[in-house]
C-alpha cells in the first residue's frame, strides 16, 4: 500500500499530544502541611533513610525551612542525601520527573533568599534539574526557566524583570500567559524582580517607559503598594533621576500623583517616608512647592486680586531660580472653595485662615532661614528670621490671622511704621525691587529687577 500525497504533519495531532505532555505548573499546595508531615515521616526514622516513601523524599523542600522543630535544617544528611542521590535518581528512574520539580519551583519562588547558603545550593540543584533533557521543555515554566536561567539567584530576578517590562502585559497578563499561580506576583522571588528593575539605570528611569511598569506592578488590584518592604527603594527609583532634571508637566503630575495617594505630603506627615532618601524628598517637595505657588495665584486670579500677575512673576522667579525652600497656604472660605475646584487632584493641601476676609489668600514662603507672609489684595509682604519667637510655623492646619501680621523686618529702611512691605507701584516694579534688595541683603541671593519682573 502506498501513502504518497497522506500528509506528513498533522498539527492538530501534533498539539494534542503537546498538550498530553506538558505539565503546568498548577497552584502551590499547602506546603506548610506537607512540609509538616514530610519533617515527621523523616523525626520518624532519622536514620533509616531506605524506609522513607519516595512520595516524602519528593516533598523534602516543604520541609526544609518550617519553623516547627527546626525544620529538615537539623537532619542535614537527608537534605544531602536528597539533593545528591533521590532527585538524580527521579531523572533517572521517573517517567513524570516534573513531579519532582514542582516542590523546588514553588520553595524557590516563595522561600526565595540569595543570602542563605543552603538556599544557593538547592536553587543550584534545582538549575541543573531543569536544564536536564529528560524534564519535558513543553511546560511553561521549564521554557522560562531556562530562558530567563530563572533558578539562578543573581540572574533570575533580573531577567525575569527584563521580560516582564517588554512584554507589554500587565503583570497578572504576564503571570496568566506564562500558566504561573496568582500569588506569584506577591511572592519574595517577584519583589526581588522588582527590585531589580527598580535598579535600572538613570535615563532609563526617567521614561514614560518605566513609569508605566513600576505603576502598573507595584500596585495590587485594590490600589495599595504590592510590596510593603520595598516603599523606599521605589520612591528612590522614582524621585533620584531628576535631581538634575525637570520631568515634563504630565510625567510630574503624574509622578506627584502617585506619590502622594500612597506616601502622603512629606512635608505634614513623615512617617511613611521614613528610610527614604534625604535627596528624593527634596525633589518632591520641590514639585510641591511649584504646584503650590501655582495654585496660590491662580485662586488670587479667581479671587479678583488686582496685582496677582506682578506677584506671581515675582516669586515664580525664585522659584525656578532654585531659591524657594518652602511653600504653604492659608485660605479663607471662599478662597479654599476655590483650590478645591482647581485642584482636581484633590491632594494639595493648605492651612484654613480664620478671622480674617473670606476672599483672603496667605502665601509662606521660607528661603533660607527667612520666612515670608504674603497677604493677598491689600496685605503686605512681611519677613522674620525662623528663629524668632513670632515667626510663624509651617504647614499648621489653620492661622488665625493676627498671628500672620507679626512684627516684620524691615523692608522699608526705616521710613514708615509698619516695617512691613506694601505692594506699591508694581506696574514700574516699585515694591519688587524693594523686596529683591532686601532678600539681597538678608539672604544674600541676587536677582536682577529684570528678572524678577519680566
Amino acid at each position: 500500500m502506498s501513502f504518497t500525497g497522506f500528509p506528513t504533519e498533522l498539527p492538530m495531532i501534533s498539539k494534542a499530544v503537546l498538550g498530553l505532555l506538558t505539565e503546568a505548573v498548577g497552584p502551590p499546595p499547602d506546603m506548610r502541611s506537607l512540609g509538616q508531615k514530610t519533617l515527621e515521616a523523616f523525626l520518624s526514622n532519622p536514620n533509616d533513610f531506605d524506609s522513607i516513601r519516595k512520595r516524602d523524599w519528593r516533598h523534602v523542600p516543604y520541609a526544609i525551612w518550617i519553623k516547627d522543630a527546626g525544620g529538615l535544617l537539623n537532619i542535614p544528611a537527608a537534605i544531602d542525601h536528597y539533593l545528591n542521590r533521590e532527585l538524580p535518581k527521579a531523572l533517572d528512574e521517573t517517567r513524570r520527573p516534573f513531579k519532582w520539580g514542582r516542590p523546588l519551583v514553588f520553595i524557590y519562588i516563595e522561600q526565595y533568599n540569595p543570602n542563605d547558603a543552603l538556599f544557593k545550593t538547592i536553587s543550584k540543584h534545582t538549575k541543573d534539574f531543569f536544564n536536564s533533557p529528560k524534564v519535558n521543555n513543553a511546560s511553561s515554566i521549564v521554557g522560562l526557566a531556562r530562558s530567563l536561567n530563572l533558578f539562578d539567584v543573581n540572574e533570575g530576578p533580573r531577567k525575569t524583570a527584563e521580560a516582564i517590562a517588554t512584554s507589554r502585559r500587565t503583570l497578572r497578563e504576564w503571570i496568566q500567559v506564562h500558566e504561573l499561580w496568582p500569588s506569584f506576583g506577591t511572592s519574595p522571588f517577584a519583589e526581588a524582580a522588582f527590585n531589580s528593575f527598580l535598579q535600572s539605570d538613570e535615563d532609563f528611569r526617567r521614561s514614560v517607559d518605566f513609569i508605566n511598569t513600576i505603576f502598573e506592578w507595584s500596585t495590587t488590584d485594590r490600589g495599595d503598594l504590592r510590596y510593603s518592604a520595598s516603599r523606599t527603594k521605589l520612591a528612590d527609583a522614582l524621585l533620584l533621576p531628576w535631581r538634575f532634571k525637570q520631568p515634563n508637566d504630565a510625567i510630574q503630575s503624574r509622578l506627584i500623583t502617585f506619590l502622594l495617594k500612597h506616601y502622603g505630603d512629606p512635608r505634614i506627615g513623615k512617617n511613611l517616608w521614613h528610610g527614604v532618601s534625604s535627596e528624593a524628598i527634596r525633589v518632591l517637595i520641590g514639585w510641591i512647592n511649584g504646584r503650590t505657588l501655582e495654585a496660590f495665584f491662580r485662586i488670587l486670579q479667581e479671587t479678583a486680586d488686582s496685582i496677582w500677575q506682578y506677584r506671581q512673576k515675582f516669586w515664580t522667579a525664585y522659584f525656578k531660580a532654585g531659591h524657594i525652600d518652602e511653600a504653604w497656604v492659608a485660605l479663607g472660605p471662599d478662597a479654599a472653595a476655590v483650590l478645591k475646584r482647581l485642584d482636581e487632584t484633590k491632594q494639595l493641601k493648605y492651612a484654613n485662615l480664620l478671622g480674617s476676609e473670606s476672599s483672603q489668600s496667605i502665601l509662606l514662603i521660607r528661603m533660607g532661614q527667612i520666612i515670608f507672609c504674603e497677604w493677598s489684595h491689600n496685605g503686605r509682604l512681611r519677613a522674620q528670621r525662623m528663629d524668632s519667637p513670632v515667626s510663624p510655623a509651617m504647614y499648621k492646619t489653620y492661622y488665625e490671622s493676627e498671628s500672620l501680621r507679626f512684627q516684620s523686618l524691615d523692608f522699608n529702611n526705616g521710613i514708615t511704621q509698619d516695617p512691613g512691605l506694601v505692594h506699591f507701584s508694581s506696574q514700574s516694579g516699585g515694591w519688587q525691587d524693594r523686596a529683591r534688595l532686601f532678600i539681597q541683603k538678608n539672604i544674600g541671593i541676587r536677582m536682577t529687577q529684570a528678572e524678577v519682573t519680566r
